[in-house]
């Protein structure tokens, strides 16, 4: 297992790479040097089928601890399937990558314009994750590579840890667990009451405010509603009805959300314009 990544996620992200698209998923190719145009993994796929009939291929896992699942699922399609382990740009030795054919990196390498240049056979480069802030997306457009990622990864894993985090501000269960591990002895319910101390209050008809309504926002969403808080979000880029389908609340602008929000969760994109947006004028 990779970086303690979900085996099913990853048995996903290799169905699209042999092109047994259970799940949707996208390429993203670069039309203009300055912009993209996403299409269907599947749409991708039907270009390289045929020759998938008369060539084995080679798939290389730049910085996975191991390939196990990987190999599996790529037999007739794959016959060299490789895993580098690379922490570093320096761990990929020359000749490891210059004739593979399908290229995957995680999160520890950087996909510099430079590394892209070494793809000299690349069908495809999968990151093995949803977003692709990792990868010269700019570059790889000028070489002709698409860049395929998996979208629908980690969406239940990171929305569970949102949500664990959101519980313990209110119920202060990780400052009490920690007193616990720590050796304190807390008994009796006014002697909990006290060591939890006013930060712990009631969640039902508090207002949780997401910012960035995607996938794991909208997973979010869903449990917190479920413990009882409001929930609203703030994103521009999100069609019209969604707050109605799922019974929250949308707001125009961030500043009116933040005069109503009990607790803030994160969930937009990594994008040069989101970079660093809670910042001390946010708060």
């Amino acid at each position: 297992m990779c970086h303690g990544e979900p085996r099913a996620s990853r048995t996903q992200a290799v169905h699209r790479q042999a092109g047994q698209n259970a799940y949707p998923a996208h390429v993203h190719t670069h039309v203009k040097p300055d912009s993209a145009t996403i299409v269907p993994l599947s749409y991708f796929y039907d270009l390289v089928k045929p020759l998938l009939a008369i060539t084995i291929m080679k798939f290389v896992s730049l910085d996975a601890s191991e390939v196990t699942v990987e190999e599996k699922l790529l037999i007739g399609v794959c016959d060299t399937v490789q895993c580098l382990s690379a922490k570093t740009l320096d761990d990929i030795p020359p000749g490891s990558v210059e004739d593979a054919d399908i290229i995957a990196v995680w999160h520890t390498i950087h996909l510099t314009a430079e590394l892209l240049d070494r793809f000299k056979k690349a069908k495809m480069v999968v990151r093995m994750g949803v977003g692709y802030d990792n990868v010269d997306v700019q570059a790889a457009g000028k070489l002709g590579i698409p860049i395929c990622n998996v979208p629908n990864y980690g969406t239940e894993e990171v929305a569970d840890s949102a949500m664990a985090h959101v519980l313990s501000l209110f119920r202060q269960t990780t400052p009490l667990a920690i007193r616990l591990a720590n050796g304190d002895c807390i008994q009796g319910p006014d002697a909990i009451a006290e060591a939890a101390g006013q930060s712990c209050v009631r969640i039902r008809g508090r207002f949780l405010g997401l910012i960035g309504f995607g996938r794991i926002g909208m997973a979010t969403a869903a449990r917190a509603r479920a413990f009882g808080f409001r929930v609203g979000f703030f994103d521009p880029w999100k069609v019209d009805g969604s707050c109605k389908a799922l019974g929250v609340e949308r707001f125009e602008t961030l500043d009116e959300m933040l005069a109503v929000a009990d607790v803030i969760s994160l969930h937009c994109n990594n994008t040069k314009e989101n970079t660093r947006m809670l910042n001390e004028t946010f708060f």
